[in-house]
């Protein structure tokens, strides 16, 4: 989140932009990061740009997400978040390159990984895809993205029976994303389990 006083000139960002206002959106986006940029900590101005790359990720504005990501200072957390996004817009290849960069910088960041795993699926790289993923997982075996990624990494390679169980560790340390639940449903009408994939 952003520090609290910054979080006012977001959520007036935010309702310029639900009306239909998007230049003075940005424009008090653009004032909130000013604001933040004079104080001491630069972590001020990165938590308002990830304030602002939040707001237009919810709305599924990837290009305006993807421009705030940029102005996030902290190398390694601008790098992974560009991933993320790069890859939701098929730009997978500069997603891969993103995510290297970020565990270049941070090699302790399991989402990196995650993202790059993410990349290399769509890339169809699914061996090194597997092989990032794992080095993830060595790092934070609690990190449920990891386990969804390796889940469909698996499931691409006719893994079946692995990727349920990386499906259901990935529930298992959260079950409050639906895409979870959605997969480990589809790879057990795979193998013909209708009563597991309903329930």
């Amino acid at each position: 989140l952003a520090p609290l006083a910054h979080q006012p000139g977001l959520l007036l960002g935010k309702a310029y932009f639900l009306k239909g206002e998007e230049g003075e959106a940005e424009r008090t986006f653009e004032e909130v990061l000013e604001q933040a940029r004079r104080e001491p900590s630069a972590r001020s101005a990165d938590r308002v740009a990830l304030g602002a790359v939040a707001i237009y990720h919810y709305h599924l504005r990837w290009e305006e997400a993807l421009r705030w990501a940029e102005r996030i200072g902290d190398g390694s957390v601008r790098e992974r978040i560009r991933a993320g996004i790069l890859s939701r817009i098929g730009r997978n290849a500069e997603a891969y390159e993103a995510a290297r960069k970020a565990i270049a910088l941070n090699q302790h960041d399991t989402r990196a990984y995650a993202n790059m795993g993410a990349s290399l699926y769509q890339l169809k790289r699914y061996a090194e895809g597997e092989e990032v993923v794992r080095q993830g997982i060595a790092i934070d075996p609690g990190d449920f993205r990891l386990h969804h990624v390796l889940s469909g990494l698996l499931e691409d390679t006719g893994k079946l029976d692995v990727a349920i169980e990386e499906g259901r560790k990935a529930i298992d340390l959260d079950g409050t994303h639906g895409y979870n639940f959605s997969s480990l449903g589809r790879l057990y009408l795979q193998l013909g389990d209708l009563r597991s994939a309903f329930e």
